[in-house]
C-alpha cells in the first residue's frame, strides 16, 4: 500500500478496513478486489489506524471525520440539525400552547367585544395540553435519536465547547446558535477545500444564511470573525494530528 500523505494514508487505510469488513468502499483500481493486495494492505492500514485511534478524542473524531471515506454519512450534521430545529420547533408550539390554556380565563373575562369572546370561549384548553403533550413526546423522541454513538461526535462536542469558551457572556441564545451553525458550515467548507483543492466553498455566505437561518446583514459584523477562527481551528488540528500519521508512514 503506497501513501503519499497523511490525509491520503487516513483515507486509503479506512477504506481498506471498510472494504475488509464488507462495506461497499473500493480503493482498488479497475473495479476489483484482489484479496492477496487487501491483506497485505491490511497490514498496511492497521499502522495507519492505529496511530489515529490512539490520538486524543477529538483528533480522532477530527480524523475520521474529514479524511475517512465516511461516504454520505459525513452529511450527518445536516440531518442532526434538521431534527434538532424541529424538536425546538416543537418545544416552541409545546410552550406557546400551554401558555395559551392558562392564560383563557383571564382573556375571557377581560375581552370586551361579543364576537371575539365567543371565539375565546369556543377554545378547549384541554385539547390545547394535550397537543402540547403531543408536541413534547415528538421533541423527545426526535432528541432521542441523535442519540446514537457516533464516531464523529467528539469532534463536534469539542468545537462547541470551543465555541462556549470563546463567546461572550451576555451573547444571545439565538446568536449562539448562529455562532455553532456558521461554524460547522465553516468546517465543512474547510474539509471541502483540503480534499478537493478547490477554494469553492460547499456552503456560500448565502447558502449559510438561507439554509440555517443565519441573518444576512449581520453576517459580516457577527459571524465572519467566527468563519476565520474556525478555518484557523480546523488548520490547528490537522497541524496537532497530522504530523503524528506522517511519522509513521516515515
Amino acid at each position: 500500500m503506497k501513501f503519499y500523505s497523511a490525509r491520503q494514508a487516513i483515507h486509503d487505510a479506512y477504506a481498506i478496513h471498510m472494504l475488509s469488513k464488507g462495506f461497499e468502499v473500493n480503493p482498488l483500481p479497475g473495479g476489483t478486489v484482489d484479496t492477496d493486495r487487501l491483506i497485505w494492505d491490511s497490514k498496511d492500514a492497521g499502522k495507519v489506524i492505529a496511530v489515529v485511534e490512539a490520538l486524543p478524542d477529538h483528533l480522532r473524531a477530527w480524523c475520521y471525520w474529514c479524511y475517512s471515506p465516511l461516504g454520505t454519512t459525513n452529511q450527518g450534521w445536516f440531518r442532526q440539525l434538521e431534527v434538532q430545529r424541529k424538536a425546538r420547533t416543537c418545544r416552541a408550539e409545546a410552550d406557546r400552547l400551554t401558555d395559551q390554556a392558562a392564560r383563557l380565563p383571564e382573556r375571557i373575562t377581560r375581552c370586551k367585544t361579543p364576537k371575539r369572546r365567543a371565539e375565546l370561549e369556543a377554545m378547549d384548553t384541554d385539547q390545547m395540553i394535550s397537543d402540547a403533550g403531543n408536541l413534547e413526546e415528538l421533541a423527545d423522541r426526535l432528541e432521542r435519536s441523535l442519540r446514537q454513538p457516533n464516531p464523529c461526535a467528539p469532534f463536534w462536542n469539542w468545537l462547541d465547547e470551543q465555541i462556549a469558551q470563546r463567546a461572550p457572556g451576555n451573547i444571545r441564545k439565538k446568536t449562539l446558535l448562529h455562532v455553532r451553525d456558521v461554524c460547522r458550515a465553516s468546517a465543512y467548507n474547510y474539509r471541502q477545500q483540503v480534499l478537493t483543492g478547490s477554494q469553492k466553498p460547499l456552503l456560500s455566505r448565502k447558502g449559510i444564511c438561507e439554509r440555517f437561518g443565519v441573518p444576512v446583514g449581520n453576517f459580516e459584523r457577527n459571524y465572519r470573525g467566527w468563519v476565520e477562527w474556525c478555518l484557523h481551528s480546523c488548520d490547528q488540528l490537522d497541524k496537532s494530528s497530522l504530523p503524528m500519521v506522517a511519522e509513521k508512514l516515515n
